[in-house]
């Protein structure tokens, strides 16, 4: 298969505040899909942005997907999650905790304490991915999740100092990459079986984009 990374542009971020800006006046420019990926979601000032900019992107009519890990994003899934389902926003969880969700839902049952043994040695997998990509043309990744610690705007210097790079024009393998986890996702009290094949079709897609991200 042909090497796709010829993409048009692109430009290292490592100040999370210009970054976020970025992505959000992306968002609010989407015409037809936003994919936003990330290990750490926060229900903080940040977190909250991206919630209010992708559900006006959904409601707009463009397609929306957001993917979040299920121990990364924990707090969030138990706090947030089911009100931004609720308005609309479809969010896939990867590997969540289910018997933790579950007890903090009011929703345990004796058989999930029967499964936490069998899927134990699966609870480490976790998605320590970060990709956002935008119409199909703009993607970014890196290493910032969204959360305020990248924010020195809103902790001065004890926001972090990461890196994010957007890239403008080809990003179609990362767009696969993207649905092949998509696809391992599921809901906040749903556990997919953790199938090996879908690492084979990452390493699949002949991209460096691709396999610096999925590593």
């Amino acid at each position: 298969m042909e090497n796709s990374d010829r993409w048009q542009e692109e430009v290292l971020f490592f100040s999370g505040d210009k970054c976020f800006a970025d992505q959000l006046e992306h968002i609010d420019r989407a015409q037809t899909s936003v994919d936003l990926e990330s290990y750490i979601f926060m229900g903080d000032e940040i977190g909250r942005q991206f919630e209010d900019a992708l559900l006006k992107a959904h409601h707009r009519g463009a397609k929306v997907r957001m993917l979040v890990d299920g121990f990364g994003s924990f707090e969030w899934i138990n706090t947030r999650y089911a009100e931004v389902i609720k308005q609309g926003l479809n969010v896939r969880v990867y590997h969540p905790i289910l018997l933790i969700n579950q007890l903090l839902q009011n929703d345990f049952t004796w058989d999930s304490l029967a499964k936490v043994n069998e899927r134990g040695t699966s609870l480490n997998r976790r998605n320590h991915r970060k990709s956002f990509i935008v119409d199909g043309q703009m993607a970014w990744v890196g290493s910032m999740n969204v959360t305020k610690v990248h924010s020195r705007h809103l902790l001065s210097d004890k926001g972090w100092r990461d890196t994010a790079v957007p890239v403008k024009g080809i990003v179609e393998p990362l767009q696969r990459g993207f649905d092949v986890i998509w696809k391992q996702g599921g809901r906040a009290n749903e556990w997919k079986v953790w199938k090996p094949e879908f690492l084979k079709s990452i390493k699949e897609i002949h991209s460096a984009l691709v396999g610096s991200n999925y590593t």
